[in-house]
């Protein structure tokens, strides 16, 4: 449908051990998640429900993932939108980054702040 942005189904397919959308994870790679939205979390499939999206997150099945671990999971949109992807996130506030105001040069720096220094660059 036009403007709709399914946002739900895409965390819920990149997250899956599965592999749907057939994302090329390199074999030692440690799966970061990064999704940028400027609207309400939208679903087409109404079985995926933002608790089943955090279920898969918690449980890293791609990669270089090990029993335990989860994905490293990102978000900005509107702050009016955060409850929709708090516990997606873990419930950490800083996996929630305000889309607003529109800068791509503060989207960078956030990106690189609360994403980056956590990967490990040997």
């Amino acid at each position: 449908a036009a403007g709709l942005e399914p946002s739900y189904d895409v965390a819920f397919h990149m997250s899956q051990s599965q592999n749907p959308i057939a994302i090329l994870w390199r074999r030692n790679a440690y799966p970061y998640i990064v999704l940028i939205t400027d609207e309400i979390a939208q679903i087409w499939n109404p079985i995926i429900t933002e608790s089943l999206i955090a279920d898969n997150m918690r449980n890293c099945a791609v990669g270089n993932c090990r029993p335990g671990d989860r994905y490293e999971f990102f978000v900005l949109t509107p702050s009016m939108f955060f409850y929709q992807w708090d516990e997606i996130a873990f419930y950490e506030q800083n996996r929630l980054i305000s889309i607003d105001p529109v800068n791509d040069m503060r989207y960078a720096s956030e990106l690189r702040d609360k994403v980056l220094s956590n990967v490990c660059t040997n």
